[in-house]
C-alpha cells in the first residue's frame, strides 16, 4: 500500500535525489523532504555490498551514538554489518 504523494512533489523529490553527489547528501534530501511528506520521525538506509555480505548504514539517524536509531544500526548480527566512517563533511 503506498502513500499519495502529489506529482509536482514527487519530481521535485526526484530531481533532489538525483541532483545529490554523495551518499550523505541523499540521505540529507530523504530526511528533509520525504519524512515531512509521509509523516514519520526519520527515514534511515544502509549500503549493502554483495560482494562481501556486509550492511553499512549511511543515514546520520543510524551513525551518531545520541540518536534512538542508533541502537536499530548496531542490532544487526556481529560480522554482518561495518561502522561508517566519518564523512569527510559530516552531515549537519
Amino acid at each position: 500500500m503506498g502513500t499519495l504523494i502529489e506529482a509536482h512533489h514527487e519530481s521535485d523529490l526526484l530531481s533532489a535525489l538525483v541532483q545529490a553527489k554523495t551518499l550523505w547528501e541523499f540521505d540529507r534530501v530523504l530526511q528533509r523532504d520525504l519524512v515531512a511528506r509521509l509523516g514519520c520521525d526519520l527515514i534511515a538506509f544502509y549500503f549493502y555490498s554483495p560482494t562481501t555480505g556486509i550492511f553499512t548504514p549511511v543515514s546520520e539517524a543510524l551513525c551518531s551514538p545520541d540518536s534512538p536509531a542508533f541502537a536499530m544500526a548496531s542490532s544487526l548480527p556481529k560480522g554482518r554489518s561495518r561502522r561508517r566512517q566519518s564523512a569527510p563533511n559530516p552531515p549537519c
